[in-house]
């Protein structure tokens, strides 16, 4: 039995917690998770600021720039990496807690501008929804004046990543020319079981029957794996 210390916490995992209601929505207790602010006057390591991207669909952008970067009258440009958050498309935000500190480390720690995208959740919006606004992400890249990316980024050195769902994400949203994929941790499945679904179907985080549910509340109705 795993020690105290290094055992993963159940309560409230809301991948075990899945309550279906009424009118195509899930009851998320991933809500109660801490919230990150932008911070666009830099008191940390990092400068972040919200941009809308489509008001219709709430969908809206998170830009990251190393803090240094902006005490520079010519910054170096930077390699820019496109990144999408995880929680099996039905949970979480590009705002919760964990996902903005990482996307705060990569900028920071890699040296790269860093763009987070809010996208539609299931099962309120069913796939292809997510895809779309993955989409809508890269085409305001390619067309964009904002002040951040014409002056820090450099659109020659484009990377995709995400994680879990958000690996899935860059995985298949690709519509520019890219420099590489970071998939971490990809949120995969299929009808046939691999021999690691097996082996860890009854994980305390993540267990196989949490992994199918959340792909039926993504997939389009009457839609199979």
């Amino acid at each position: 039995m795993p020690s105290q210390r290094f055992a993963r916490p159940i309560f409230d995992n809301p991948f075990l917690k899945i309550k279906e209601l009424p009118g195509d929505t899930v009851k998320r207790n991933s809500e109660s998770l801490k919230q990150a602010n932008s911070d666009p006057k830099g008191t940390s390591l990092v400068v972040t600021r919200d941009v809308d991207l489509d008001t219709t669909k709430n969908t809206l952008l998170r830009l990251y720039v190393p803090r240094r970067l902006t005490k520079v009258d010519k910054p170096k440009k930077l390699p820019l990496i496109m990144y999408y958050h995880g929680g099996g498309f039905v949970y979480f935000h590009a705002n919760t807690f964990i996902f903005d500190v990482f996307c705060q480390a990569l900028a920071e720690r890699v040296g790269a501008m860093v763009i987070s995208l809010e996208y539609r959740l299931a099962p309120e919006n069913r796939l292809p929804a997510a895809y779309d606004d993955a989409i809508d992400g890269l085409e305001w890249l390619k067309f964009t004046k904002d002040e951040w990316v014409c002056n820090y980024a450099d659109l020659s050195k484009v990377f995709l990543g995400g994680t879990s769902s958000g690996g899935n994400l860059a995985y298949n949203a690709e519509s520019i020319r890219i420099r590489g994929l970071i998939l971490h941790h990809p949120f995969f499945s299929g009808i046939n079981r691999t021999e690691s679904e097996e082996t860890r179907k009854d994980d305390q985080l993540l267990p196989l029957h949490a992994i199918d549910k959340m792909f039926d509340l993504c997939l389009p109705k009457r839609c199979g794996s």
